[in-house]
């Protein structure tokens, strides 16, 4: 994915004056910037984000001397209307790599599916008797049976249906991390 067209000095420069003419706030916007689009590709589960991240810069760079003239206001917005399309390119690149001989991909699942299930059952033995049943009763039902189950979780709990959303929220960011480092140290 990434293109190997090398940045000029000249149009980095230009990039820094248009996030901002002062040179000082503009290195300052770039490295939050920068830092902002790390952080969005690993929320969306790219394992190379700091890559993703300099290509989105790399790819507004290179077309700098059009956009400082036709894009004006915060031109954030246009990096990370870039950084979208370069996670839909990483997506697709991914599953082209990752796609498995169909007489061995039943096999490779099933496996997966197994550590994927005895880990998610290790993670759910660390919570608390209360979240382990909140985390296991929030997504029973299907539809309309799940939108008042939750609602009558809510109730019972004196909480909000938002306080609620929040706290499995928390509950599953936990499960999460407990998750990967599981499969992380089975291998799976």
């Amino acid at each position: 994915m990434p293109k190997d067209f090398p940045i000029t000095t000249e149009k980095f420069d230009k990039l820094l004056d248009w996030l901002d003419k002062d040179r000082s706030l503009a290195a300052v916007r770039y490295e939050n910037l920068r830092t902002r689009l790390i952080r969005l590709f690993s929320c969306r589960g790219c394992f190379d984000s700091e890559d993703l991240a300099d290509e989105t810069i790399n790819r507004v760079t290179r077309r700098i001397d059009e956009l400082a003239n036709s894009i004006h206001g915060n031109p954030v917005s246009y990096f990370y209307g870039v950084a979208s399309n370069i996670y839909l390119e990483w997506l697709r690149d991914r599953r082209r790599f990752t796609e498995l001989p169909p007489e061995t991909a039943g096999k490779e699942n099933e496996a997966a599916d197994d550590g994927e299930h005895a880990c998610l059952d290790t993670c759910l033995e660390e919570l608390a008797i209360d979240d382990q049943a909140l985390i296991l009763d929030y997504y029973q039902g299907e539809r309309s049976e799940k939108i008042q189950n939750r609602r009558q979780i809510a109730a019972r709990m004196k909480l909000s249906s938002n306080a609620l959303q929040v706290k499995v929220l928390r509950l599953r960011t936990g499960i999460k991390r407990c998750l990967d480092d599981c499969m992380l140290k089975s291998g799976v």
